[in-house]
């Protein structure tokens, strides 16, 4: 079952592409080998794997290769599908149609309405970090472990998650020509600030804007772009059908969308003394 589950990546050191499914991997919580080119002198798997293009990043998940940073970027974050996989457990997968609801997505998932859901014993979770560590708890004797079993280690893990969404806002802001400041929180002594202002989530990113808090990074997203629509270049577009597009596309690559190369050297050195992988929504 390891071998048939066995994902390699194919980089180079200096490849922001091959760094980018690097990072994408490890905040996915998917175990991987990781494979350094040399591009002056590629080997025989680099061409054998990717006989057009003959470059890297390469992804090789049960023997077949994946090729393009774009290609797979999504076919990665399929994090559930590949999660459950890897894993060894044997599921049904339905398609949505993300414009065209279906009444099962409803109501099983009545507050956010968006995939992905996962329902086992006729009850549903939702939101991939959650249902990701509900496979881990459940299954947690199958295949390979998605999560380092130091309580420490798990939330450094929701740290750098956090941290990768928060500088979606921040890079927003910038594009607008928004004047703000930042507030530096620690993740493990939470500022009664951050407890007043996100009382629910009890997270990072919080707008606050003439006293009042917005919460969540895509909320906040479109906030801005409203409440400062003649700031700066337009981060969505007017036509409807193609802002539904974009908030698709948003919703699907939740928090690695924009994975900022100022990060990753961070990310890689971060990880490169555990064996243990990164997770997060």
């Amino acid at each position: 079952m390891a071998e048939q589950n066995r994902v390699v990546l194919y980089g180079m050191w200096a490849s922001p592409f091959a760094k980018r499914i690097h990072l994408a991997l490890k905040i996915k919580g998917i175990p991987f080998e990781y494979v350094e080119e040399d591009l002056q002198n590629k080997s025989p798997d680099l061409l054998k794997f990717n006989p057009v293009y003959k470059k890297v990043p390469v992804l090789v998940h049960n023997g077949r290769s994946i090729c393009e940073s774009a290609i797979i970027f999504e076919y990665i974050e399929e994090r559930v599908e590949l999660t459950l996989k890897i894993k060894g457990i044997p599921f049904d997968y339905v398609e949505e149609d993300f414009l065209n609801k279906s009444p099962e997505l409803l109501k099983l998932n009545p507050v956010y309405r968006k995939v992905p859901v996962l329902v086992h014993n006729g009850r549903s979770i939702c939101e991939s970090a959650i249902i990701s560590e509900y496979i881990e708890e459940v299954w947690n004797n199958n295949g390979p472990s998605l999560l380092p079993q130091d309580p420490y280690k798990r939330s450094q893990i929701q740290f750098w998650a956090d941290f990768v969404q928060n500088q979606r806002v921040e890079l927003a802001l910038k594009i607008k020509g928004i004047p703000f400041e930042y507030v530096e929180e620690d993740f493990l002594n939470k500022s009664p600030e951050l407890l007043k202002f996100n009382p629910v989530y009890k997270k990072v990113p919080v707008l606050v804007h003439n006293g009042r808090s917005i919460c969540e990074s895509a909320i906040i997203f479109e906030y801005i772009e409203e409440v400062w629509n003649d700031n700066g270049p337009s981060l969505l577009p007017q036509d409807p059908y193609k802002r539904s597009q974009v908030r698709f596309w948003a919703d699907f690559v939740q928090n690695q969308v924009h994975i900022f190369y100022t990060i990753i050297g961070v990310l890689d050195l971060y990880c490169s003394s555990g064996q243990y992988t990164l997770l997060g929504e």
